[in-house]
């Protein structure tokens, strides 16, 4: 048997290691308008132009995209940017086996809607060091909402025909979140889907009920229908026509 005595010295040299740094270009964060929290529904995260390049998942649930990249491999220093500063479209789009849950809502109140799931993105954001751009899912008439929510159902129409994409919208009051004995005013808007069909979700109602002017909006047309809501009903088979 051999026994090797390893070798010893009074010295210690540091060496740097491999490193890789690398900067977040664009953070995606996805909110359910109803729940308030990331919807259940599978995502497909991509950059139009550069589909290839996928975003990692934070544990903070924010989908981010890499920015600038520094690696240092025996202290070479190598350099990359895999998604240069340009104009880009963000598309954030549910799974279609997870169900036709979600539309993506306009980035501003007075926005167009419309039926796809993409979003024009500038880079750098900003603030590049809070490149954060949220995403809003607005639940769609096949929403599995809770049965005790409190909804208005109905459609828009035009000459007895559907009108899908049209905006419907109106304004409640609701309990403020700040302060219980106090409360505010509400936007809340949709859009309806190819059958033409649409459904306003309210929360928080400071009484049983409340009257509340329905619109209905599509280029010039526009119709409005009054109605009340009740807590915790639904509100079901209201028609705008357009004509």
């Amino acid at each position: 048997m051999i026994y090797t005595r390893p070798f010893i010295t009074k010295r210690f040299i540091a060496y740097s290691g491999d490193s890789r740094r690398a900067d977040v270009a664009l953070a995606v964060q996805i909110v359910d308008s109803f729940t308030h929290v990331s919807p259940l529904a599978r995502l497909g995260i991509t950059l139009k132009e550069l589909p290839l390049i996928r975003p990692l998942r934070g544990e903070s649930g924010f989908y981010c995209f890499e920015g600038t990249e520094t690696v240092t491999i025996d202290s070479n220093v190598v350099v990359r940017t895999p998604i240069p500063n340009g104009n880009y479209t963000l598309v954030v789009e549910p799974d279609p086996t997870s169900g036709n849950f979600y539309n993506l809502q306009p980035k501003q109140v007075g926005d167009p809607w419309t039926d796809t799931f993409e979003r024009p993105v500038v880079l750098p954001m900003p603030n590049p060091l809070v490149p954060l751009e949220v995403i809003t899912f607005s639940p769609t008439p096949a929403y599995p909402f809770p049965a005790n929510a409190t909804l208005v159902r109905g459609k828009v129409i035009k000459n007895g025909a559907d009108v899908p994409v049209a905006q419907v919208s109106t304004t409640y009051n609701e309990v403020d979140p700040n302060d219980s004995t106090l409360t505010v005013p509400v936007h809340v808007e949709t859009m309806t889907d190819r059958a033409g069909e649409f459904v306003l979700f309210f929360k928080s109602l400071p009484q049983k009920t409340q009257p509340v002017l329905i619109t209905a909006t599509k280029g010039a047309d526009q119709d409005q229908i009054a109605r009340v809501i009740t807590e915790g009903t639904t509100l079901k088979n209201q028609v705008l026509d357009l004509t």
